[in-house]
């Protein structure tokens, strides 16, 4: 991964990326989570704080917003720290998970993995049960009576 200075700017995202998160919010939020590999339930738990700071009450930082924003920054090397997250979470939600949004389309790469190894597969193992030696009495002596006879 390469280290950039700083997400972009906080409010440069697509027309169609800003219109999802402005009229459909918390399905933006939980479509931007599972992109990025996390349940897609997981910004549901923001819904109080969302609610709070809908009625105006900017006091109540989303902690789930807060820790996704700052885990894309730890995974793609992007430099900042927990208190700009926890600011733009707070204030500037929505342009927040826009600016997450993008970066995830942006250096999302798909790749796939190729064994170039020769790989031997053996055949599994078989289990054999031993056979139980069934003598006759009468064979034991035959076998000992033909030893001593050729002995003697």
């Amino acid at each position: 991964p390469t280290t950039n200075d700083s997400f972009p700017s906080i409010c440069n995202f697509p027309s169609f990326t800003g219109c999802f998160a402005a009229w459909c919010f918390p399905v933006f939020a939980c479509s931007t989570a599972s992109d990025f590999g996390e349940c897609c339930c997981l910004p549901i738990l923001d819904f109080p704080c969302f609610t709070a700071q809908c009625f105006g009450s900017c006091c109540y930082t989303p902690p789930i917003s807060t820790a996704l924003r700052a885990s894309v920054r730890n995974r793609y090397v992007i430099q900042g720290d927990m208190a700009s997250d926890c600011l733009y979470a707070t204030f500037c939600n929505v342009c927040s998970w826009c600016q997450i949004a993008r970066e995830i389309k942006r250096r999302h790469t798909s790749f796939t993995l190729v064994n170039t190894q020769p790989t031997v597969i053996a055949p599994p193992p078989m289990m054999v049960a031993p056979q139980a030696a069934v003598m006759s009495s009468q064979s034991t002596m035959t076998s000992q009576t033909t030893v001593t006879t050729q002995v003697g």
